[in-house]
């Protein structure tokens, strides 16, 4: 019963963060949160500002959603069981912005990194209408926003001073290629 409340929790916070996405990201109407979420469409890296840094400056938000959100829990199904759906709920939120961290700053190392990868990239490049699931499509399928990933991306763009062509780096990108050059991205360059 403990592992059930504990997923119960992991499911709980996968639609906390569709419905976050979904509207506090993309409605004017939830200033700071919407124009914080706007920066990032524009700066996908966010300055390539550092995981842990993220986690700092978004701690109050988390706390007041714990209590918020975890009183419930705790109400519904008593301490023991609500304390494990807590639980699942904060690791599925560290989860949840641990992968999409490193969605936007290194390559994926696996098949479902990768598909997830393309899948969140529809979002940034091709439709913010659609796809606002960061670790599953499970939401979007069930509220219609999923639009499936096509297109395979070259993800890896070097960053170059412009006059003296020093090396300042890397971001990534999405471009379109051709089937035939998927097996060497991510590390192929698009020239």
């Amino acid at each position: 019963m403990l592992a059930l409340a504990f997923a119960l929790g992991l499911l709980w916070f996968s639609l906390i963060e569709y419905v976050h996405h979904r509207h506090a990201g993309h409605r004017k109407a939830f200033g700071k949160l919407y124009r914080g979420h706007q920066a990032h469409h524009a700066d996908p890296m966010e300055g390539r500002v550092q995981f842990v840094k993220k986690l700092v400056q978004r701690l109050p938000l988390v706390l007041v959603g714990t209590v918020v959100l975890g009183g419930p829990w705790l109400l519904v199904l008593g301490v023991h069981y609500g304390s494990a759906a807590v639980v699942g709920t904060l690791i599925a939120y560290l989860y949840s912005e641990w992968f999409h961290h490193r969605i936007h700053q290194t390559p994926p190392k696996s098949a479902w990194a990768s598909w997830m990868w393309r899948y969140h990239f529809v979002h940034h490049f091709r439709n913010p209408k659609v796809n606002f699931g960061f670790t599953s499509p499970l939401w979007d399928l069930v509220f219609r926003t999923y639009e499936a990933p096509a297109t395979k991306f070259v993800v890896r763009e070097e960053l170059a001073d412009r006059r003296t062509g020093d090396q300042l780096g890397f971001r990534w990108v999405a471009r379109r290629v051709r089937s035939s050059q998927v097996a060497t991205m991510p590390a192929q360059r698009d020239r």
